[in-house]
């Protein structure tokens, strides 16, 4: 069970000095320190003036010695001009408390002139984010858990799939037996096998593995993102998790993708490699996306898979 204190939730609105809702507007959470404020997250007001936003206990401590049970919250509301968030509000919170429920903020107002709030000169518009402490949080099995009790019911929302996590595990980095998993993953596929480490990049911050159904986050390196982050991230890769479950031919050409970049790579390793892995897969899995884009027809799952399309080149690659 999640420890009560560590997972704060809020959500707020912004309207105008008429109390009318604001839409598209960005608002930045931020924990006042004496020296460095900390980032909390941030996100986009919703056509009813709201935005609901979560942050762990870690993102506001911070610096060493940091010892504080609740954030001195405040918020800095932006407006996108011509690709520049420019700071238009900034509000202070009275103090919140962590747990299970969603606490509400008062509303933030902001001063309207001719229809469009005016600049708030000597504020930045997202402080903190850029704090010298490359780790934000300290992910391990709880926050996970806590992050996914969030993150399930909306992708399934979103997508109208259901019991997205039916079958699947879970896992943190250092729990995953990559060794094991690659040779059991070679022996199906008939390939030889190798027991060289293989380096994911640091661009992959969890990746899904279907043949196993298992989700792998790494933790390191997204602890170097924020709790709102986590939850995006997890969220990224259940819907690969619906993907793969809905489209049962796709698990048949990830396979085969898989299986042409292994025996490449022992190619590789036997001085026979003749050096087009990377382009063969990248072609290799645009025919199968093309494919099963083809299938698809609700236009929202297919801007999905072409958003997806990307971050898939990237795991398989950096697996092979």
């Amino acid at each position: 069970m999640t420890d009560p204190g560590r997972i704060f939730r809020v959500r707020g609105r912004v309207v105008d000095e008429a109390g009318a809702p604001v839409e598209g507007l960005w608002v930045a959470l931020v924990d006042a320190d004496p020296v460095l404020d900390d980032f909390l997250g941030a996100g986009l007001t919703h056509p009813d003036g709201s935005y609901e936003l979560s942050f762990a206990r870690d993102e506001f401590n911070r610096e060493r010695f940091e010892l504080e049970q609740t954030p001195d919250l405040y918020a800095v509301v932006s407006v996108t001009r011509d690709g520049v968030d420019v700071p238009v509000a900034r509000h202070v919170f009275a103090p919140v408390r962590p747990g299970p429920a969603t606490h509400a903020l008062e509303d933030i107002r902001v001063a309207m002139h001719g229809g469009q709030p005016p600049a708030l000169a000597g504020q930045e518009a997202f402080p903190g984010l850029y704090h010298p402490s490359a780790r934000r949080l300290r992910i391990d099995r709880e926050l996970v858990e806590a992050a996914l009790a969030e993150v399930v019911p909306r992708v399934e929302e979103l997508t109208g799939w259901s019991n997205l996590l039916d079958g699947i595990t879970v896992l943190l980095e250092h729990e995953y037996d990559d060794a094991a998993v690659h040779r059991r993953l070679c022996d199906r596929l008939g390939v030889p096998h190798n027991d060289q480490p293989r380096h994911i990049s640091d661009a992959c911050l969890a990746f899904y593995q279907p043949t196993t159904r298992t989700v792998v986050v790494r933790s390191e390196v997204s602890g170097r993102q924020g709790y709102e982050a986590l939850k995006q991230i997890l969220g990224h890769e259940l819907v690969h998790v619906g993907q793969y479950t809905r489209y049962p031919d796709l698990l048949e050409r990830h396979e085969n993708l898989i299986r042409r970049a292994l025996r490449m790579e022992h190619a590789r390793a036997t001085s026979t490699y003749d050096g087009e892995m990377h382009a063969l897969a990248a072609s290799e899995w645009r025919r199968g996306m093309t494919y099963l884009e083809a299938t698809v027809e609700d236009r929202r799952q297919r801007e999905q898979l072409e958003a997806d399309r990307f971050a898939h080149e990237a795991n398989i690659e950096s697996y092979a």
